[in-house]
């Protein structure tokens, strides 16, 4: 620091300084007003010469200068000073015309805070890793990082802490082992905070950690479509880690459909073209795989059930017409899909995945897959209602395509002995396999034209999944919030994702029970069905926003995806804003879920939207007005109120607290009755009995 005005606060004196060798160097008393300190509020108001801050004449307007903020007393019997607080600012000198520009620096300290996988094995131990930054221009001594792990609100283990000291500007990165309790299927939130050597809070900043044997119970699954020859697929693997994605599609990685090993067992090509004519490289298709194993994730191999490339019949595949599914009953007109002439193919084909043959044919060349690469799993796919109706067998036979799928995912999975995900888009035959027990978990791709319109059909997905399972599986769900609106965009001249959208869309999944498939690649969001789109793009909030999204997921998946069902009980905010029990705009959503020994309610503000699709189709659905001291009344049927807690993604990333509560009776029944501090998108309150 180079210039210095200040105001002692028993003198009206406004005087300037420069700095010396050792100290700060009287230059003159100043003319303007001196600053102004309103006790009440705690604003100060100072008004400062330019040329107090120039070595000559003034600075030129534009100039950007770093400015520490600070209050400091000084003990009248030794002339000793104390920093009391410091703000850091960087500020930029403006003309008359211009609006004033400024940024502060505190709560910056912890810039990064990650582990180093998104799922960990009961008898792993968890590395948390992260970088500090003293983003002041003194140095920064006697600070202490404490590290805090909470199961549900309730502390586990004992803090980890550690001495910090940064020079100024100075960053240092740092890495703790933790291990944590041997209990399998748990979710863990840890927080980080830094303190200065008065014990006054710097900065915080949270993470995750899933403590899972199988990823199939919690999936947070993800995607990835970069296979090219120069991609880092260990930085693509570390991203989608900072999301917690314990699953990883890799989307149209395959030669062709009918045909997905490139080459053969014994010499396998290494590189090939895919059905977006793109170059596919085998060794980033490994290295890929090895980067998602080393985060604890599963690699997944997408491959429709049913398809064949145009020229099956002559490219040596084996493919045989016979297999195929008809539009007609004499095996004229195939069944087919259309695709853009940029594709390798001009069509798909449909096959019958009731046929014996072609079944056997399907299983052998994913068997070649699984024995060059090495994926964990199949994500089969399939198009829905877009198959036709009525389809024949090429002997005539009509063919309900629904009711011969579970049939060949019960033999799929005897033949290759891997986790099977199925897509059923539109909830198109989930109700046919979702009891299917070599189903790992349910996957449905939300489709409008289908009846999933609004946030509540998007939950009605999971909870008619969890029925048709019989509560043993949960469910992941596609939808793509602003798919209308990136049509205007294209992939060279992209636009941004509406972060509200998205985060509505979110809390309605992850409150119903469910998780998202959306996040992929490098901060890739999926805008569009077909993966490879790349017209909408996230911006810094919705990166920051997401993160605390995941964490909360991950953190929190006992209480949100564990044995949990859907209960009637009464949730109203007397005093307060509307409310639905069907996520009606306008509205708070409220809804509440059971499982033994706890109620677990959940608050989704939408006041300020007027419509209750989940499709964001102009990117414009407005955020919430955040919401405060929301007296919430719950009627919460049997049993005895023990405790209150609330957490949410949109507070603190995610840190539970504690509320107070009053019981009583009316003529709605026995309710437990609290305050929430503040509702921004979504809230989870949860009462233990």
């Amino acid at each position: 620091m180079n210039y210095m005005v200040g105001r002692w606060s028993d003198s009206s004196t406004f005087s300037a300084f420069s700095a010396g060798t050792s100290a700060w160097n009287w230059t003159s008393n100043l003319g303007t007003i001196a600053p102004q300190w309103d006790t009440t509020t705690g604003r100060i108001e100072a008004q400062i010469p330019i040329s107090s801050l120039a070595s000559t004449g003034s600075a030129a307007s534009g100039s950007w200068s770093n400015l520490d903020i600070e209050l400091a007393y000084q003990n009248p019997s030794t002339g000793t000073w104390t920093d009391d607080d410091l703000a850091a600012v960087n500020y930029r000198l403006t003309g008359a015309g211009t609006a004033w520009l400024y940024g502060n620096t505190l709560g910056k300290e912890i810039s990064s805070l990650t582990t180093d996988k998104a799922r960990y094995a009961t008898t792993d131990t968890v590395n948390v890793t992260g970088r500090l930054v003293n983003t002041q221009t003194v140095a920064q001594s006697g600070a202490t990082l404490t590290l805090h792990y909470t199961h549900l609100g309730a502390t586990v283990g004992t803090d980890q802490t550690a001495s910090v000291n940064l020079a100024a500007g100075q960053a240092s990165d740092f890495a703790v082992a933790w291990t944590p309790p041997s209990t399998d299927h748990q979710g863990y939130l840890v927080q980080a905070t830094l303190t200065d050597s008065t014990g006054s809070v710097l900065d915080t900043s949270q993470t995750a950690i899933d403590v899972s044997s199988t990823w199939e119970k919690f999936p947070r699954y993800g995607f990835v479509t970069d296979f090219g020859d120069n991609y880092n697929q260990a930085a693509i693997a570390s991203r989608l880690n900072l999301y917690h994605i314990d699953g990883v599609q890799f989307y149209d990685w395959q030669y062709k459909h009918h045909l997905p090993l490139a080459g053969t067992v014994a010499n396998p090509a290494s590189s090939w073209t895919s059905i977006g004519n793109i170059p596919i490289f085998a060794h980033s298709v490994n290295s890929l795989i090895s980067a998602v194993h080393a985060t604890g994730s599963s690699a997944m191999n997408y491959n429709l059930i049913y398809g064949a490339w145009a020229g099956y019949g002559s490219d040596g595949s084996g493919a045989d017409y016979h297999q195929g599914l008809w539009w007609n009953s004499n095996c004229t007109n195939q069944g087919n899909f259309s695709l853009p002439a940029s594709f390798a193919t001009p069509n798909i084909y449909f096959f019958n995945t009731g046929d014996a043959a072609w079944q056997s044919y399907l299983f052998s060349k994913e068997s070649d897959v699984f024995s060059v690469y090495g994926f964990d799993g199949w994500h089969m796919d399939q198009l829905g209602t877009l198959v036709g109706n009525p389809t024949y067998t090429c002997a005539g036979t009509l063919v309900d395509p629904p009711t011969t799928f579970s049939a060949f995912i019960t033999a799929a999975k005897a033949a290759l002995n891997k986790t099977i995900v199925f897509n059923a888009p539109g909830q198109y035959s989930q109700q046919n396999v979702a009891g299917n027990s070599n189903l790992s978990f349910l996957y449905t791709e939300a489709w409008p034209s289908n009846g999933q319109t609004s946030y509540n059909d998007l939950r009605n997905v999971v909870t008619q999944n969890n029925t048709w399972s019989g509560g043993t599986r949960n469910t992941v769900i596609a939808a793509y919030p602003d798919q209308n609106y990136s049509a205007g965009f294209v992939n060279a001249a992209p636009g941004f994702l509406n972060t509200a959208g998205v985060l509505y869309e979110d809390a309605s999944i992850f409150a119903s029970g469910g998780s998202h498939i959306e996040l992929g690649d490098v901060d890739h969001m999926l805008d569009q069905p077909n993966y490879l789109n790349e017209n909408l793009l996230m911006q810094a909030p919705l990166q920051k926003g997401l993160v605390n999204y995941y964490n909360f997921l991950t953190a929190y998946e006992n209480l949100l995806r564990d044995g949990l069902t859907d209960n009637s009980n009464v949730i109203s905010l007397p005093g307060g804003p509307s409310t639905s029990t069907t996520g009606a705009a306008g509205s708070v959503w409220t809804f509440a879920r059971s499982k033994t020994g706890t109620d677990v309610l959940h608050l989704i503000n939408m006041l300020n939207l007027t419509s209750s699709d989940w499709m964001d189709t102009n990117a414009n659905k407005v955020a919430p007005t955040v919401q405060t001291n929301v007296v919430t009344k719950y009627y919460y049927g049997t049993g005895t109120p023990t405790s209150v807690s609330l957490a949410s993604p949109d507070i603190n990333g995610g840190a539970a607290q504690s509320l107070s509560f009053t019981t009583g009776t009316d003529a709605g029944g026995a309710y437990v009755q609290f305050t929430v501090p503040s509702l921004n998108y979504w809230d989870m309150v949860w009462v233990n009995k």
